[in-house]
């Protein structure tokens, strides 16, 4: 049996404003760490689920994923990444990489990508 464990986003403005700087924090409640010091986490940015394109990968390497504690990451998309989106939305979830085979953290999201109203 696995372990027994809840999800919640906590952030501001949970849709992507277009050519805007986007981060969501994802907190997840578990009996063991999800998030632990030292592991390495992947996540592919999509239309839509079966869709072949990806839009954007997001690592601990390259920025778009860090580790905040044991049950918190924080996903990063800047400006120049949702300047390429259009509006609809967009889907992600999260992938251990560090173990012999990759984990899914076990959530995906979806989320409202938007024209921003007031454009300079």
């Amino acid at each position: 049996m696995g372990a027994i464990m809840s999800c919640s986003v906590v952030a501001f403005g949970a849709y992507i404003v277009i050519g805007g700087e986007w981060r969501q924090q994802v907190q997840v409640t578990a009996d063991a760490a999800v998030f632990p010091s030292g592991a390495t986490f992947t996540s592919q940015v999509r239309s839509t689920v079966p869709d072949t394109n990806i839009l954007d990968s997001l690592t601990t390497a390259n920025g778009g994923l860090t580790r905040i504690s044991d049950s918190t990451i924080e996903i990063l998309l800047t400006a120049s990444q949702t300047a390429t989106l259009v509006e609809g939305a967009v889907v992600l979830d999260i992938a251990r990489t560090d173990l012999s085979s990759p984990r899914y953290v076990g959530f995906a999201l979806t989320v409202p990508v938007v024209q921003p109203v007031t454009r300079f």
